[in-house]
């Protein structure tokens, strides 16, 4: 028999023990990581409305109706979206590029105070290396209107004076279509103007009584479509003033009308709540893709197979947020986070 004080053997740990404890220090170091990376945000350190595509796609927070992690499409798109967002408190703006699968966020800036300031417009090119700067105070209208164009990654800017308003883009990213103010006597109405990205070459291409805004090429660079002012309706015209075409019956006056890259369809908003539609480039078969929410600023994917917009989910008063579509109104996929106030997105744009 053992003496009563003899030490006691100590007891060897058992492996499930052992395993158990290996399991809560993974876990820790797990929640840890959480607290860590939402420190993290909370810094801003990330752009503050924008999280990275993952949490975006999972987020259940304010799921868009209908949408399931399953049906979007972010996987399958190429191309990168250019986009600006406004922060209401300050009313600043600041422009981001995106891959369109939703990866490589970051800031696209040219080195020049009157980009840096400019919060009326800035219109980037379909090749994405040019943009239109609006500076703040410029009247819409005025014949004493200045803009800048500017090439990314220079901090030069080109500057011309110009009666205008509403300006786009040809497809090669050379010309420029915009709004004019024309007095005739007694009648005064705003036109279709055409110029050279330099602002040479200047063209009137309407000329019917009324006038129209919102001008869009066609690809081909031989056709623009508008919308009229004396009759809410799109029209076409061949940049030489010939061959007008009336496309649609009265619509939203809001409508951008925007041509595919492939020539076939023209999308542009319109109704009440305004809704995203696409008509055949003869002006047959509208359709109908989006039917909630308020949607704008459409604009084609370089396959012409998805447009992207802006949308405000929950109707009038919530943020606008870029969102994608396919053609055929499925797999609404929402590219930019929906779970940060004051912020609110617009002018998407789609390049290869």
């Amino acid at each position: 028999m053992q003496p009563a004080n003899h030490p006691k053997e100590k007891r060897k740990r058992s492996p499930r023990l052992a395993t158990w404890q290996l399991s809560c220090l993974v876990v820790c170091l797990l929640v840890a990581a959480v607290i860590l990376v939402m420190l993290i945000r909370g810094l801003r350190l990330v752009p503050p409305h924008i999280i990275p595509t993952a949490v975006a796609r999972l987020s259940t927070s304010t799921p868009i109706p209908g949408l399931t992690p399953e049906d979007t499409l972010l996987d399958k798109l190429t191309g990168r979206i250019i986009f600006q967002t406004q922060r209401v408190a300050d009313n600043s703006i600041k422009t981001y590029i995106i891959n369109a699968d939703g990866t490589d966020l970051h800031e696209l800036k040219i080195d020049n105070p009157i980009f840096a300031q400019s919060r009326s417009g800035r219109i980037w090119s379909p090749d994405g290396q040019h943009v239109i700067i609006i500076p703040d105070g410029s009247p819409i209208g005025s014949d004493k209107l200045v803009i800048y164009i500017a090439n990314l990654g220079d901090s030069n800017l080109m500057k011309l004076t110009r009666e205008g308003y509403r300006y786009s883009w040809s497809f090669d990213s050379k010309r420029i279509a915009y709004v004019g103010h024309v007095e005739k006597s007694t009648i005064d109405s705003d036109q279709i103007f055409i110029m050279n990205a330099a602002g040479s070459g200047i063209t009137q291409v309407t000329k019917e009584w009324g006038g129209g805004i919102n001008p869009s090429w066609s690809p081909d660079g031989k056709h623009i479509v508008f919308l009229s002012y004396q009759t809410h309706s799109l029209f076409t015209i061949d940049t030489d003033g010939s061959n007008l075409q009336r496309l649609t019956e009265k619509i939203a006056v809001a409508a951008i009308p925007r041509w595919s890259p492939d020539g076939q369809h023209i999308a542009f908003t319109m109704g009440g709540n305004t809704n995203i539609n696409i008509v055949n480039a003869d002006g047959s078969n509208r359709t109908e893709i989006t039917k909630d929410g308020v949607n704008l600023l459409p604009y084609w994917s370089p396959d012409s197979r998805h447009i992207v917009y802006v949308s405000q989910i929950k109707g009038t008063g919530d943020p606008y947020r870029i969102t994608i579509v396919d053609i055929d109104g499925s797999h609404k996929t929402q590219l930019t986070y929906p779970g940060y106030e004051g912020y609110s997105d617009s002018n998407p744009i789609w390049i290869p």
